[in-house]
């Protein structure tokens, strides 16, 4: 894999100082498996694709805890890591939704058995 550019490494500062995406405590970066957009397994780590987790939540918490001790198991529990990259991009500002399309995307989300936290709307 190809060392991190300054760019990735200010991303990923950014995205671990959202804290774990589950309890809040202090976060390092999870590669996402899946692609967010077509969920296909990706083969190599994308420096884009992640989302905060602390060690506990992402290595060293164990079988339903830790998201590398049972990466199905985890996602019944807590959601899936593709939405949560979602709204890690719109915490961070990366993507927006159109303040029409908001209940249209919150519908699609609950369908899909995922309630979103809460999501910051630019207004026009």
């Amino acid at each position: 894999m190809k060392p991190r550019t300054q760019a990735e490494r200010a991303h990923h500062d950014a995205v671990a100082a959202l804290g774990c995406w589950i309890c809040h405590g202090p976060a390092e970066v999870h590669h996402l498996k899946h692609n967010p957009i077509t969920g296909e397994h990706l083969t190599r780590r994308n420096h884009q694709l992640v989302i905060p987790l602390c060690p506990s939540h992402h290595r060293h918490g164990g079988w339903g805890v830790a998201y590398h001790a049972g990466s199905r198991h985890w996602e019944s529990i807590y959601g899936f890591e593709t939405h949560m990259w979602r709204e890690v991009q719109l915490r961070l500002g990366i993507i927006h939704i159109d303040p029409a399309a908001e209940p249209a995307f919150r519908a699609l989300a609950e369908a899909c058995g995922y309630i979103p936290v809460k999501i910051e709307v630019d207004e026009p």
